[in-house]
């Protein structure tokens, strides 16, 4: 008795468990989801993210009070324009790319 609960076991250890869901797995997660409810006036607060909330809003919020509040020094403002530069070119540097990867798929029809 032992043995074969042990290869029923098995058995279902080998099915994946995304057996049952079919290829198209956005019509079925549509289907198969219950919807939200509308955002309205009365309810919007209830719908917020609070953590996201708090880091999208309090970390520019320090940043501007650090901002106004602290003296500037020639030093930092020369790196802080370094490091503006590193950083945001260096994803558009890549050479495999090329020198256009900063433009949207459809800006070449602009130029």
């Amino acid at each position: 008795m032992h043995a074969a609960k042990l290869g029923d076991v098995l058995r279902e250890a080998e099915v994946p468990a995304d057996f049952n869901i079919p290829d198209n797995y956005v019509d079925y997660t549509l289907k198969n989801t219950r919807p939200l409810p509308p955002v309205t006036w009365g309810n919007w607060w209830k719908e917020l993210n609070y953590l996201s909330l708090a880091v999208l809003t309090l970390t520019p919020c320090i940043a501007l009070y650090g901002g106004f509040t602290t003296k500037l020094r020639w030093e930092t403002a020369i790196f802080s324009v370094f490091y503006y530069f590193v950083t945001g070119l260096g994803q558009y540097l890549d050479p495999k790319k090329g020198s256009t990867t900063w433009l949207p798929s459809d800006a070449h029809y602009c130029l």
